[in-house]
């Protein structure tokens, strides 16, 4: 038996149908079908010809395909390992979430941060990180609107790691969108502020500090002020007690003499319960809905006294029932008492016959914007050099010992933390001015009533309670004063 040979065109064909399926190249397929052509018999019809070649062509088509994926798909891979050696490097912590708002993928680095595991997360609603205490942004997010709008920008809450530990966070998200538009997800960015929450802190019990060493050198500076204040009152007391004992049984005389007597111990104890109130430090209690007016009236306690002996006129505009801000009413009134000292040593430098004055006025902006503090003197002035360095930390025109250059740079930081805005203006040999804007305390519905002071709270105990029947009511007085206590036993 004759054994089968197989025709040359087909075993060409067989090779050059396999190369171009391996090779993906369309110059073997060309090549194939010339060569088919070329080194055809006239035994094999020309339609057999023509589907060998259609057949060749087919096949190198679908191998260049194929090549043209297996490149995409490695393309594909490269592109996955990079996003995901991205995802995975940044410090910053992302969560991925459905359209339900539970957890698909986080990070390594939130991972390590919180102590979890991905499978500990992953299906979690993102609510779920927020501390209880904290506030949630997540909350008027309605993700199954569709909408994709509520985005979060840059919101300060806290994550809870699995410890219980609190970490503060600055969060954003944004909405992931399918094709059709719809909502398929979101996406967050949350950065650790933990280390600028504590630079913060930092910062403000250093300007806490400050605050407290500039109101200390004040009181310093007007400490003369001060017993000149005192002196007068303490004068008016001597003299009644003395009209007293030379006149016992005169009782008119008596009776005014301590009238006077009273009303000179009233005014003392003003004087001495400011000076405790002002040299104490700053609390965050101390944060309350403020008349801005009380700071500006309290600045002249001290300094009032000062300033006319000095020949400098003092005139308050001060509009009644202002919009409370929020605020230290305490803070602000070192504000005030530091532009009152700037001013009186500027009128040192003036030489002329001027009238020396200052002006003080508050009035609300229009639509109910908030309040306007304007400040003003006719004393030297600056110039320019110095107004542009005014508010440097340890900046100072004065000599060496009778300024610290911070006074101007915490009166600046005061007005900021009220959330308020400067502008000065000043010229040489004319004046300074000064013009505050305070937004107003939107907590607040009404304007603040003072809290009674330690003293007001001691002498509204001290007034007898008496009972329609049995005795009257006892009252134990400690005081590190003998004759106080025999005084209010007496009373």
């Amino acid at each position: 038996m004759k054994k089968y040979e197989e025709p040359i065109n087909r075993r060409v064909m067989r090779q050059f149908l396999i190369g171009p399926f391996l090779m993906g190249s369309t110059l073997l397929v060309c090549s194939a079908i010339s060569f088919l052509v070329k080194n055809a018999n006239s035994t094999q019809s020309t339609i057999d010809i023509r589907i060998l070649a259609f057949l060749i062509l087919t096949v190198g088509f679908v191998s260049t395909v194929l090549v043209s994926i297996r490149r995409l798909f490695r393309e594909l891979l490269q592109a996955k390992d990079y996003f995901t050696s991205i995802f995975s490097s940044m410090s910053n912590f992302v969560i991925v979430t459905d359209e339900r708002g539970n957890i698909s993928t986080v990070n390594q680095s939130m991972l390590e941060s919180l102590g979890h595991s991905e499978l500990d997360l992953k299906g979690k609603a993102i609510q779920s990180l927020i501390s209880s205490k904290a506030t949630n942004p997540f909350e008027k997010l309605n993700l199954d609107e569709g909408s994709g709008e509520g985005m979060i920008h840059e919101v300060e809450t806290v994550f809870v790691t699995k410890s219980g530990e609190q970490i503060p966070v600055l969060l954003s998200s944004s909405m992931l969108k399918n094709s059709e538009g719809r909502v398929s997800g979101m996406v967050c960015l949350a950065q650790d502020i933990t280390e600028r929450k504590r630079s913060e802190t930092e910062k403000q019990d250093m300007q806490a500090q400050l605050i407290q060493a500039s109101k200390l050198a004040s009181l310093g500076t007007i400490g003369s002020g001060v017993a000149h204040e005192l002196n007068n009152p303490l004068t008016i007391v001597k003299a009644s007690a003395e009209l007293i004992r030379d006149n016992i049984e005169d009782k008119a005389i008596v009776m005014d003499s301590l009238k006077e007597i009273i009303h000179s111990a009233n005014r003392m104890k003003k004087i001495t319960d400011h000076l405790r109130t002002f040299a104490r430090e700053s609390k965050k209690d101390d944060w309350v809905p403020t008349d801005v007016n009380e700071p500006i009236r309290n600045s002249l306690v001290l300094l009032k006294q000062k300033l006319s002996t000095e020949n400098v006129e003092l005139s308050l505009s001060l509009a009644d029932d202002l919009p409370p801000i929020w605020g230290d009413s305490n803070q602000l009134e070192s504000v005030f008492q530091n532009l009152l000292t700037n001013s009186r040593d500027a009128f040192e430098e003036v030489h002329d016959d001027r009238v020396r004055r200052i002006e003080i006025s508050s009035q609300p902006l229009a639509e109910d914007k908030g309040i306007v503090v304007t400040y003003k003197d006719n004393a030297c002035g600056m110039p320019e050099e110095v107004i542009k360095k005014i508010f440097d930390p340890f900046f100072t025109t004065k000599e060496v010992g009778k300024g610290t250059g911070l006074g101007m740079s915490i009166l600046h930081g005061i007005i900021q933390k009220h959330r308020g805005t400067l502008k000065l203006s000043s010229k040489v040999g004319e004046g300074t001015q000064f013009v505050f804007e305070f937004p107003p305390d939107r907590r607040s519905k009404g304007r603040r009533r003072a809290a009674p002071s330690a003293s007001s709270a001691i002498e509204t105990s001290l007034t007898p309670v008496r009972s329609q029947s049995g005795p009257l009511p006892k009252l134990l007085i400690v005081d590190d004063e003998v004759k106080i206590g025999r005084l209010l036993a007496l009373m």
